[in-house]
C-alpha cells in the first residue's frame, strides 16, 4: 500500500511497451495462480497492435474510423490477440 493509502500494483506487460520489442514475451507462459497484472490500452486492442511502427501510422486516422479500421492488424502478437488467449 502507498502512503496515500494506494495500492500499487507493478505491470508485469504492458502493450504499449510490447509493442517497441522486436522479441515477443509469449504472454501465456507467464500466467498462473499468482498474482500477474497485464495492462491494455482501448486503442491498442482495437488496432490489434502488435509494433509501434503499426500505432504510429495509424494516428493520423484516430477520427476517421473507417481508415483506422484499415489500419488493424492481424499479428498473434498484437494486443487484441494477447487479450483473446488471456480470456480464453
Amino acid at each position: 500500500m502507498n502512503w496515500d493509502k494506494l495500492i500499487r500494483c507493478p505491470y508485469h506487460w504492458a502493450d504499449d511497451i510490447a509493442c517497441m520489442y522486436e522479441d515477443k514475451i509469449d504472454i501465456c507462459s507467464i500466467r498462473g495462480d499468482d498474482y500477474f497484472m497485464f495492462g491494455f490500452h482501448p486503442i491498442h486492442i482495437f488496432l490489434n497492435t502488435a509494433s509501434l511502427e503499426q500505432y504510429e501510422n495509424a494516428k493520423p486516422f484516430m477520427k476517421d474510423t473507417q481508415k483506422l479500421r484499415e489500419k488493424c492488424g492481424h499479428s498473434l502478437n498484437g494486443a487484441k490477440s494477447v487479450l483473446e488467449r488471456l480470456l480464453g
